[in-house]
């Protein structure tokens, strides 16, 4: 989250929303065909890996068999990858960005992100991931000098996804060496194309918004709603990133059939969702003109009507995740998942076409709203269909929460008073309302959330102090 923070106004302040804008849509146009060759593996991998835990033999077979089928399909992929561009390359008109876009698309045939989740490895993504983006950010902040350095900012952006990929492959091929002895890769595709077809579905939503409003609208409006999509986005991260911890867990309690531990784990990651959602939508709703002109500059001042508009969009995306992700497919109902998200996704791609042509990235706004909150009540219905006896929400945390927000409102309201300078306001206005938030919580309502949290703290630093004394 906070990398981001750091990159985003700097880049802001070099490259004029044309230059982003054409970044943006071309980082959205590969991830969607990077979308079309993962073949839902991602899920797929993570689910099965978790069922093998400790059957080494069982495990090398499966990785061999998984990687290449991802080769194959990656192939294939740009075989359509290629016919795209060559369709579309009036409107991209950029063999800068074209060469990065097809670096990333090759080397992501060995992506294997799934093994490391299904085996619950998180130390290691964790650090994975913290080191290559500052590396990538680092770099930003020496290379980055000209607006007509965007496409260096892509090649960045793209080779610290490439080291990603490839540190990830050197690690598993020394852990489970491939091996083509005995694999059969067909046994997969039966179990695989539902998952495909719902990465497929949820990738229209992650990365062909920017796509669409490119095509319909101009460069400039691209980059004035991806840089709002993309804080909203990288909040949103620390809601639906936590769940992925989630998902192996819940595989292996429906596994043992462990109701209770299954029945409290759900409610512990709704309540989470609440009580870090809440604050995050009010407090983007409030601070959004300051957010635009502190973390983004003059020059994307139209953004903060965008960001107020998104400001929702991390509760319903968080609690959409968790719904379909951490439920709907640990019980085998992948099919339903697909269902919600097919649906969600043709309104968004329908209100788009409308709404573009209007109200320019204001309109993908209010396409990506709508289509999320269906989808999201899609997956309620079927969840219920799913497992009736399961609690997934509660509505005593989401009101406490909601009350508690509320207090936001005085103190920015005193704050953007009494003090001048967006940044200073700012941090203010977040450090107090994150205080007030926690405390509230905390010692008037007592959030289940929030106490372990300051217990988990507490004994983190019990065992640091006394490893030191």
């Amino acid at each position: 989250m906070l990398i981001p923070l750091i990159s985003i106004p700097f880049i802001s302040r070099i490259l004029d929303p044309e230059g982003v804008g054409k970044v943006s849509f071309m980082d959205s146009f590969t991830y969607y065909f990077v979308a079309i060759a993962e073949f839902g593996i991602g899920v797929y991998g993570t689910r099965a890996v978790a069922r093998l835990i400790g059957q080494k033999e069982a495990m090398t077979k499966l990785v061999s068999e998984l990687v290449f089928l991802h080769i194959l399909s990656s192939l294939l992929t740009l075989v359509a990858y290629g016919i795209t561009i060559v369709l579309l390359y009036d409107r991209i008109h950029d063999l800068s960005l074209i060469g990065f876009s097809v670096l990333f698309l090759v080397i992501n045939s060995l992506s294997c992100e799934w093994y490391f989740l299904g085996m619950e490895r998180f130390r290691f993504i964790s650090f994975r991931s913290l080191f290559a983006r500052i590396v990538a950010l680092v770099s930003i902040l020496m290379i980055i000098r000209h607006p007509e350095d965007y496409f260096i900012y892509y090649g960045i952006m793209t080779g610290a996804s490439v080291a990603v990929i490839l540190w990830n492959f050197i690690v598993l091929f020394r852990e489970h060496p491939l091996t083509l002895k005995g694999i059969n890769l067909t046994k997969h595709i039966k179990y695989t194309w539902i998952t495909y077809l719902i990465s497929l579905a949820y990738g229209i939503t992650l990365y062909l918004d920017n796509v669409l409003l490119g095509l319909l609208s101009t460069a400039y409006a691209v980059g004035v709603y991806a840089f709002a999509m993309k804080i909203i986005k990288s909040t949103s991260l620390l809601l639906t990133d936590s769940l992925i911890v989630v998902f192996p867990r819940v595989v292996r309690f429906l596994k043992d059939n462990n109701r209770q531990e299954l029945q409290n784990t759900m409610l512990k990651t709704v309540q989470m969702i609440i009580s870090l959602a809440i604050p995050l939508v009010a407090g983007t709703f409030l601070l959004s003109e300051e957010i635009v002109l502190a973390v983004l500059g003059q020059a994307f001042k139209e953004s903060a009507t965008d960001l107020r508009l998104l400001s929702v969009f991390p509760l319903l995306k968080a609690y959409n995740v968790f719904l379909s992700k951490q439920v709907l497919i640990p019980f085998d109902k992948e099919k339903w998942v697909l269902g919600s998200l097919s649906f969600g996704s043709l309104i968004v791609i329908i209100l788009i076409v409308i709404l573009v042509p209007f109200y320019a990235d204001k309109g993908v706004c209010i396409a990506m709203i709508t289509g999320e909150f269906f989808s999201m009540a899609i997956n309620l219905y079927f969840v219920k269909r799913a497992d009736a006896e399961l609690i997934l929400f509660d509505w005593r945390s989401f009101w406490q929460s909601c009350l508690t927000a509320s207090v936001f409102i005085p103190i920015i309201y005193y704050i953007s008073s009494f003090l001048s300078g967006h940044w200073i306001v700012l941090f203010c206005s977040i450090g107090c309302c994150f205080a007030a938030y926690f405390f509230i919580q905390l010692l008037v309502f007592k959030n289940g959330f929030i106490l372990n949290v300051k217990d988990t703290l507490l004994r983190i630093i019990n065992k640091k102090w006394n490893n030191v004394f």
